[in-house]
């Protein structure tokens, strides 16, 4: 009995009837870019989108080599973090290795 009012109640007010609104967080981005990349987030911050476009964010990176202008990030699906990529290429530097002597 003293379920069935409680849940009467609930009804009642509402809760749990609205849907929850997810986004991705920002310090998801950050640990992302963290763990996946050679960018040493030093700065993130998020890029409004265009109706119908991915979510974005723009991280500063403290390394620079690797990312000098920075790094680009979309997710398509703006509850879901697991869809988001980066999308600016990492800088490489092949050439350096004719600088080191044979071993």
């Amino acid at each position: 009995m003293v379920r069935a009012r409680v849940l009467g109640a609930v009804l009642a007010l509402g809760v749990g009837t609205a849907p929850a609104g997810a986004e991705i967080k920002d310090y998801q981005i950050a640990r992302m870019l963290n763990l996946r990349t050679d960018c040493q987030l030093h700065a993130l911050r998020r890029v409004a989108p265009k109706p119908g476009e991915a979510e974005r964010f723009v991280g500063e990176c403290g390394n620079a080599t690797f990312y000098p202008d920075g790094i680009d990030i979309a997710c398509p699906e703006p509850d879901d973090e697991w869809s988001c990529t980066v999308e600016t290429e990492k800088k490489s530097f092949p050439n350096l290795d004719l600088l080191r002597r044979p071993q």
